[in-house]
């Protein structure tokens, strides 16, 4: 894995001063890196917006110079995830304010027009292929399916999935609307494009060939951060603090692993990895193990999540991004050594 070089290039000028926010691997030539400027101690006055936000690129059959790597400046943004959709060799990033950004095609907002949406500013959350397309999923509890560059379609209309709303209509009536309230889709997965399993503040709901249906979990995360369809056919959920629930079918059960604010988890080397920003940890025949870093080669020291295609594993906390191939680590993002 020894392409992966970027690490003493223009790390001053390039990676200096920024935390890494969130990360996605789409195959081990093409991966990105989502990059905010650092929050100090005196920025207590300062909107999250006034802060400078970049995406670190790789790949190498796009980029011809500096190694593969490129770094883009992303404007007005508080936070954003960005992935590499590899049918199309596009880049798509998806704003905090739900809006798209595609390389060709500049910024659109995707759904309905913000006066239709009571008012209350609708926040995107996750980009994330599933099948032969790309979805994306936020508050208000949408999910919506990329057709085609700026076309997406709503797969949680009001009219067409009632069940939907109903939480939502009664908090809405009860506080006068929706600003104190975390109501939507935080994460998201499928098996496939009639299987998908999405949750937020203590709910779980699975799209299942066009219809909604609630997931009655024996015990929820305050908010559910993460969700996979995993290799072994297994639903895992879990968010803030815990804990981790795997199921399907109506059929769950509560893992017994640490209560940490996990932030992520992928599947990968038959396992299903956690990050939390505390440790890297994994799942293997139902148990939890922290990680133990080799003693030779690099080890992680800042921990927030995890992303993973088939082939690698991508580990990253606010100063760290590590790839693993199953048996070397390589860090791409780290300072110099002293």
């Amino acid at each position: 894995m020894n392409r992966y070089n970027f690490i003493e290039i223009q790390y001053d000028e390039m990676i200096e001063g920024f935390e890494i926010i969130y990360a996605t691997i789409s195959d081990p030539e093409n991966f990105q890196i989502m990059l905010k400027e650092w929050l100090g101690e005196d920025d207590g006055m300062r909107s999250i917006y006034d802060f400078d936000s970049r995406v670190l690129t790789y790949s190498p059959s796009r980029i011809k110079n500096n190694n593969g790597f490129h770094i883009s400046n992303v404007y007005n943004v508080g936070y954003f995830q960005s992935i590499i959709f590899q049918k199309e060799g596009r880049t798509i990033t998806l704003t905090d304010m739900f809006e798209v950004g595609e390389r060709d095609t500049g910024y659109v907002d995707i759904g309905k027009p913000r006066e239709e949406w009571d008012g209350y500013t609708k926040g995107g959350y996750q980009l994330r292929v599933v099948g032969d397309h790309l979805y994306a999923c936020g508050q208000l509890n949408k999910l919506f399916r990329r057709d085609g560059p700026g076309i997406w379609t709503d797969l949680t209309d009001r009219q067409d999935h009632p069940d939907l709303f109903k939480h939502m209509d009664f908090i809405k009536k009860r506080d006068g609307g929706f600003l104190n309230a975390n109501v939507g889709f935080y994460a998201f997965d499928g098996f496939s494009e009639s299987e998908i399993y999405a949750g937020g503040e203590q709910t779980l709901w699975a799209y299942l060939n066009g219809v909604w249906n609630e997931m009655a979990l024996p015990e929820y995360p305050r908010m559910i951060d993460s969700v996979l369809c995993a290799g072994d056919g297994q639903v895992y959920v879990t968010g803030r603090n815990g804990p981790v629930v795997r199921g399907r079918n109506g059929h769950w059960e509560v893992m017994d692993a640490p209560a940490l604010a996990y932030h992520g988890m992928a599947w990968f080397d038959g396992k299903v990895w956690l990050g939390s920003d505390y440790e890297l940890g994994y799942l293997e025949d139902g148990q939890y193990h922290r990680y133990v870093f080799p003693e030779e080669g690099p080890a992680q020291f800042s921990f927030l999540s995890v992303d993973a295609c088939p082939e690698m594993l991508l580990s990253y906390g606010p100063e760290q991004a590590l790839l693993f191939d199953g048996t070397e680590w390589v860090e791409v993002i780290g300072p110099p050594l002293v």
